[in-house]
């Protein structure tokens, strides 16, 4: 997960230098090669059901609702506060909240303060509205994202924030789809693998999962319709339509 974080920083300009970006990808990759490891060892074997039910704990934990725009939020680095206060802070003098480490020797020029202080107002704006979208479908917040104003920044000036933030985290929002169908599958890969454990056989319907494996139906992320599924040759099909929205049969 790791190795992940580290080429797409290599190979991103300006990236490495944004802490909440850093978090954003440490948070995406570590997440997502767990659950590929864990699909790997679902489609191959039959894991004791106690096995089972200590993973589906731990990833109905990671599902939780929210845990996106928490990510956005930088919980990870440092609280973004709202709009209001974030101006009341520097026009205070407090900017711990803002830069990491020493202030920027800029900061103390009134002219480019005014210019911090715009940029930072811009920038609490455009993270509120994609705040606004973060826990949606893909396919209801894509047309919103791609409605939201990139802020502007003066490029002749120091900057507060490397405009691919900006960029970037409009992408995490897409990244925390696919890494939310990852979780929406596996749970309910396990909940299938438990259901047959008891029953000896798989189910005709998802539904048959709630509640007794599944408090209710993980949604697809990307359709916001229920996952694909169908018993096959005593084994079972589950899959997401994707960002594209085609139903190719799970190829």
């Amino acid at each position: 997960a790791f190795e992940d974080c580290e080429t797409i920083l290599r190979t991103t300009a300006g990236l490495h230098e944004d802490p909440l970006v850093i978090s954003l990808l440490i948070e995406i990759a570590v997440n997502t090669s767990a659950l590929k490891q864990m699909q790997l060892v679902l489609d191959q074997s039959d894991p004791p059901p106690a096995c089972l039910r200590s993973a589906m704990t731990v990833l109905e934990e990671a599902g939780k609702p929210g845990r996106m725009t928490r990510v956005l939020k930088g919980e990870r680095c440092f609280a973004i506060p709202g709009a209001s206060d974030l101006v009341i802070d520097l026009l205070t003098d407090d900017v711990h909240g803002i830069f990491i480490g020493p202030r920027p020797p800029f900061y103390r020029r009134p002219f480019l303060r005014c210019r911090a202080i715009d940029e930072t107002t811009r920038f609490v704006r455009y993270l509120g509205l994609l705040l606004e979208v973060a826990e949606l479908p893909w396919c209801e917040a894509k047309p919103r994202i791609d409605e939201i104003p990139m802020p502007s920044m003066d490029e002749h000036l120091p900057r507060v924030f490397d405009i691919s933030s900006f960029e970037t985290m409009a992408d995490s929002i897409f990244a925390w789809n696919v890494l939310a169908a990852r979780l929406h599958l596996t749970r309910t890969g396990i909940a299938l693998k438990l259901y047959r454990a008891a029953t000896g056989c798989y189910p005709d319907g998802l539904s048959d999962l709630v509640p007794d494996y599944l408090c209710a139906l993980p949604g697809d992320p990307f359709s916001g319709k229920e996952l694909v599924y169908r018993p096959e040759g005593g084994g079972f099909i589950l899959y997401s339509l994707g960002a594209n929205l085609a139903d190719d049969a799970g190829v």
